[in-house]
C-alpha cells in the first residue's frame, strides 16, 4: 500500500471479500485512516471517496502511544505525571505513614494534589478532574489506573488488633498487620476504668489475647460480645475476679487433676488441706474454706458441684441488690480461694480458714464501699444488707 486512492480501495475490497467469507464486517463509521507524507488534497480525496475519517496520531496499542516521528517532551507528559505520582509521591507518603499516623485531612489533601497534578501537570490555579480519584486509584481490572491511594483506619485505633489484611491497603499497612502478633505481647494495656479495654482482644491479662487463649467460639458460650469492654462487664464484679470466674467456668485453671491428665508427675492431694485429690469441684465446694462458708450470708443454700452452683447463680431470685451482692460474694470467694491455693504452691504462705474468711469479708465490704463514687444509695443499701447477715 503506497497511500494512493487505488491502494486504499484495494484494501477495502479485500476487507469486503473477507466479510463475505467469514461474516465478520468492519464498521466504516468507527474506522479511521492514518496518513504520513500525503498532501491535504490527497487526504481529502480518500476521505470523500471511502467515507473514512482521517485520524491523527498518536494511537494507543496495549497502552503505548504509536507515533510516526520521534517523541517530544509534550508527548511524554502523561507518562511523567503517572511516574511521579506512583513513585515519588507514593514513596514519600509511604515513608511518612511508616513513621507517623497522618491526620485524615492530610491524606485527603495528598489525594487532591495528586489529582490536580495528574490532570493539569501543575498545582497552579483551579482544576477539575475528568475522572474521580476514587475511580483512578482502582486496579486496572476494575477500570482504574492502579495509582496509589492512602488508606486510613476508620474508628478507633484498637481496630488495628482485630482488622484483617486487604489488597486495597498499602503494602506498609498490610506489613504492619502481618507482624502485629510479634509485638502484641510487648504492649500491655493499662486497664484504668476499663472503658477502652476490650475483653477479648487487648493485652490486659496474663494470658494475652483471650479469644485465642480460650478458643474462637468461647464468646458465645460465655455470653460476652466480641466488642465488650471490661467496664461493661464490671457491673456486678471486679474485672480480674470476673475473668477468673470465666476460666473456672471453662475449667481452664491448672488444678492438679488437670495436670495429671496432661501426663505431668505431681502430687494429686489438694494444696489447701491435703484431705482429697485436688479438682475444681473439691477446692471450691468441699474444702474447709469453700463457697459454702460465705453463701449463708447471702441467704443462699449452696450446692456441692460446679454445674449445680453455676445454674444457681444464673437463676437467683430476690431483690436486685441481693442478686448483685450474691454474685459479688461468689466471685470474690472463688478468686481469693484460688489465690490462697497459689500462694501455698508458689510462695509457701499459708492462711488459716478463719483468716481467709475474714479476708473474703473485708474484700466484699471494700468493693461495696467503692460504689459510693457512682451511686451512694446502692453502696449504702448493699452494705446494710451484707452486715445484716454477718
Amino acid at each position: 500500500m503506497d497511500g494512493s486512492l487505488p491502494s486504499v480501495q484495494n484494501v477495502l475490497q479485500g476487507l469486503r471479500e473477507f466479510e463475505q467469507r467469514s461474516s465478520l464486517a468492519i464498521s466504516l463509521q468507527k474506522s479511521s485512516f492514518y496518513a504520513g507524507g500525503l498532501s491535504d488534497a490527497e487526504i481529502s480525496l480518500i476521505k470523500s471517496t471511502t467515507g473514512l475519517t482521517h485520524g491523527i496520531l498518536h494511537v494507543h496499542y496495549l497502552g503505548v502511544p504509536l507515533y510516526t516521528k520521534k517523541l517530544s517532551i509534550q508527548d511524554c507528559e502523561p507518562l511523567l505525571q503517572l511516574v511521579l505520582i506512583n513513585t515519588v509521591i507514593d514513596g514519600i507518603s509511604n515513608f511518612w505513614c511508616s513513621t507517623f499516623v497522618l491526620p485524615k485531612l492530610c491524606i485527603r489533601k495528598i489525594h487532591s494534589i495528586c489529582s490536580a497534578f495528574m490532570w493539569k501537570g501543575s498545582l497552579d490555579g483551579h482544576h477539575s478532574a475528568r475522572v474521580a480519584w476514587e475511580t483512578v486509584t482502582k486496579p486496572k481490572d476494575q477500570g482504574g489506573l492502579a495509582l496509589f491511594k492512602l488508606h486510613f483506619l476508620r474508628g478507633s485505633l484498637n481496630n488495628f488488633w482485630s482488622m484483617k489484611q486487604r489488597p486495597t491497603y498499602l503494602w506498609m499497612a498490610n506489613k504492619l498487620l502481618k507482624i502485629r502478633e510479634d509485638v502484641f505481647h510487648w504492649i500491655k494495656l493499662r486497664v484504668g476504668n476499663g472503658a477502652t479495654c476490650r475483653f477479648w482482644f487487648d493485652n490486659w491479662s496474663p494470658f494475652g489475647n483471650l479469644q485465642k487463649f480460650l478458643g474462637t467460639a468461647r464468646e458465645t458460650k460465655l455470653g460476652i460480645l466480641q466488642d465488650a469492654t471490661l467496664h461493661q462487664l464490671n457491673n456486678q464484679g471486679v474485672p480480674k475476679r470476673s475473668f477468673l470466674t470465666s476460666l473456672l467456668v471453662l475449667n481452664r485453671c491448672p488444678t492438679r487433676d488437670r495436670l495429671l491428665g496432661w501426663g505431668l508427675q505431681t502430687d494429686p492431694s489438694c494444696l489447701l488441706y491435703n484431705t482429697s485429690p485436688e479438682s475444681r469441684d473439691h477446692i471450691f465446694f468441699n474444702c474447709n474454706v469453700a463457697w459454702s462458708s460465705i453463701a449463708s450470708r447471702c441467704s443462699l443454700l449452696p450446692h456441692r458441684s460446679w454445674d449445680a452452683s453455676l445454674c444457681q447463680m444464673q437463676d437467683l431470685h430476690g431483690s436486685k441488690l441481693l442478686i448483685r451482692l450474691t454474685r459479688l460474694a461468689w466471685q470474690s470467694s472463688l478468686y481469693l480461694i484460688w489465690a490462697e491455693r497459689n500462694n501455698r504452691l508458689h510462695r509457701n504462705n499459708f492462711k488459716s480458714a478463719d483468716s481467709l474468711i475474714r479476708l473474703i469479708d473485708s474484700t466484699i465490704r471494700n468493693r461495696i464501699l467503692s460504689y459510693r463514687d457512682h451511686n451512694s444509695s446502692v453502696s449504702s443499701s448493699m452494705l446494710q444488707l451484707w452486715f445484716s447477715t454477718g
